[in-house]
């Protein structure tokens, strides 16, 4: 989006895969023989594996609605993506982004930030404020006032029902009949999991998609089938979960390979993720339920930590413009994060996590 070359974006150059000793087939997977564990391709070929990783991730969630077919209409998922969109951005003067979450806040912040042409950016989503289905009410409410002093609209609890113009997009009209400008409009609405060849595969998917594997990230016990990265869903205290984010693919990559090579080490980590958008934060844990949310620090300034409690239990914590959320991984993982009544008398996670039994 600010125009950052391939080679700056890539994880590794494509020498580095050929001095390992690395083989990259650029093919598509019909189906895992199993119980051989053998691929096999579209093209009609075959590779023959001792044991296979699911990585396949998801691809962005479009929405086929009347005029979805116009121009300068895009997801951002892969690099061309971001180049398409920052070719298209230009020459525009008023950009709609549908959806309030990470993807959506992240794209405000970047075209705010690095296209001055454009007059209005406008974020369109169904919640009553940004973040709000992971991050809660009231964080997304401090967010939102964050983001409008620095000129972007938001259009809340509204969804888009037609895109219209000649051949590129001219507006989007939402749900209630409101008509906003738009030159180019980019959809930020989550991913559909990347796992239809699976089901031709007999592995059993979950509802959304995912695959359920076990500490070792085992998707089937029977043969050597591994997952990791958005289409794992993992073992965490008492039940299964995903996230979508890269570091937690990374983390899930190296443990998956490890084992594909015959040793046997979990997958314990602790799920961590960051946005890098007006507001800045980490969080760290995982809150897909929780009876409160205690703030501390200064909510004016932007310098918080919140955390996410379920009864006297502190799930996860958000951390923004202070120190903590390392901290807090830590605590998580040797079990030693306060109960929420001592929070809400007030602590400092990086020295309860130095200081002695």
């Amino acid at each position: 989006m600010v125009g950052l070359p391939f080679e700056k974006v890539a994880i590794r150059a494509e020498d580095w895969f050929r001095e390992k000793g690395i083989s990259i087939l650029r093919k598509e997977v019909h189906h895992v023989n199993l119980p051989s564990t053998d691929v096999s391709f579209t093209d009609g070929s075959s590779l023959h594996a001792d044991s296979v990783l699911i990585a396949s991730g998801g691809r962005a969630r479009t929405l086929p609605l009347p005029g979805h077919q116009l121009a300068n209409i895009f997801t951002l998922r892969t690099f061309e993506d971001s180049q398409n969109i920052r070719k298209a951005v230009e020459n525009a003067k008023s950009a709609v982004i549908l959806g309030s979450s990470f993807i959506g806040m992240e794209l405000a912040t970047c075209l705010k930030k690095n296209h001055s042409n454009l007059s209005s950016v406008t974020v369109v989503g169904m919640e009553k404020v940004p973040f709000e289905r992971v991050m809660g009410l009231k964080f997304g409410q401090l967010t939102q006032k964050v983001f409008e002093a620095n000129g972007i609209q938001f259009k809340l609890q509204r969804t888009a029902s037609q895109f219209k113009g000649q051949n590129k997009v001219e507006s989007v009209v939402l749900d209630n009949g409101e008509e906003l400008k738009a030159d180019i409009v980019v959809i930020g609405a989550g991913i559909v999991l990347t796992s239809e060849y699976l089901e031709r595969s007999g592995l059993e998917l979950n509802k959304d998609g995912s695959l359920t594997v076990d500490e070792y990230l085992l998707a089937t016990k029977k043969r050597q089938v591994y997952a990791a990265g958005d289409i794992a869903r993992f073992p965490y205290h008492s039940h299964h979960i995903r996230v979508e984010h890269w570091s937690v693919a990374q983390q899930q990559g190296r443990v998956a390979a490890k084992n594909m090579l015959g040793k046997r080490i979990k997958y314990d980590e602790v799920p961590f993720f960051w946005s890098n958008s007006l507001v800045a934060f980490r969080y760290a844990g995982h809150a897909s339920t929780y009876d409160d949310i205690i703030f501390q620090g200064d909510e004016t300034q932007m310098k918080f930590i919140a955390f996410y409690v379920e009864g006297e239990k502190v799930n996860a914590v958000a951390t923004v413009g202070v120190n903590g959320a390392v901290a807090a991984i830590e605590l998580m993982r040797e079990n030693r994060m306060p109960l929420a009544s001592e929070v809400r008398r007030g602590v400092d996670l990086d020295k309860l996590l130095h200081r002695k039994e």
